[in-house]
C-alpha cells in the first residue's frame, strides 16, 4: 500500500477478525490500539489512540487510524494494531512512501496473481508485492498492491526480477522469479 511522504491527514486501515466466531469484528474501536514503526527505527504508539470504525454494516471489521504528518515522514511505515478483546486478530499494515514505488525501469511489466490456476483462477486483490534484483530479497526496486483484477504494474529493467508477495491469510512461495525481456 502506498502513502504520501510527510503529508498530514492520511489513513491506515486495519482489519479486525474474530477468531472465536470466525467473522469480522465490529464495535471494537475502543479496544484497538496500534504501534507504528518508521523506517525500522522501532515501535512507538500511534498518535491516534483508537481507530474509527468504517461501517459496521457494509465494511465489517474495517477500522481507520488517522496518521499525522510526522507519522508519514518515512519511506517505510508499519502499523501493528492489537485489540484487548480476546480472540481478535489484526494483521500488520505495511505502507510505502513515494510515487516511485512502482519502479524506475524502462519496461512496463504487469504481474497478476490468481487463485489455484494462474490462467483461469479468481484474481487475488490487495496483495502487497515488492520486486528485488536478488533472490535473497535485499535490493528492493519496486513495490505495489494488486488491484481487483489481481494485477499490479511495475517499471522494470530487462533481466531477472524476484517478486515477493504478502497478504494476511494467504501463503505464497516467495520469491517468484520473473525474467523480463526487452
Amino acid at each position: 500500500m502506498a502513502l504520501n511522504k510527510n503529508v498530514d491527514g492520511q489513513y491506515a486501515a486495519v482489519f479486525a477478525w474474530d477468531t472465536i466466531n470466525n467473522a469480522p469484528k465490529t464495535g471494537d474501536a475502543a479496544q484497538i490500539t496500534a504501534y507504528i514503526d518508521k523506517d525500522t527505527a522501532g515501535a512507538a504508539a500511534t498518535n491516534d489512540t483508537n481507530p474509527t470504525e468504517a461501517d459496521a454494516t457494509n465494511l465489517k471489521g474495517i477500522y481507520y487510524f488517522t496518521l499525522t504528518q510526522g507519522e508519514t515522514n518515512a519511506d517505510l511505515v508499519v502499523i501493528s494494531a492489537v485489540s484487548s478483546t480476546t480472540g481478535i486478530l489484526l494483521d500488520p499494515v505495511i505502507l510505502y512512501a513515494g510515487s516511485a514505488a512502482l519502479g524506475a525501469g524502462a519496461i512496463t511489466f504487469t504481474y497478476t496473481l490468481r487463485e489455484d490456476d494462474e490462467d483461469t483462477g479468481d484474481p487475488i486483490a490487495a496483495v502487497d508485492v515488492w520486486v528485488t534484483t536478488d533472490e535473497a530479497g535485499s535490493n528492493v526496486i519496486a513495490r505495489g498492491t494488486t488491484n481487483s483484477s489481481g494485477s499490479v504494474s511495475f517499471l522494470l529493467d530487462a533481466g531477472n526480477n524476484y517478486m515477493w508477495r504478502n497478504k494476511p491469510g494467504w501463503s505464497f512461495d516467495n520469491p517468484d522469479l520473473e525474467v523480463i525481456s526487452a
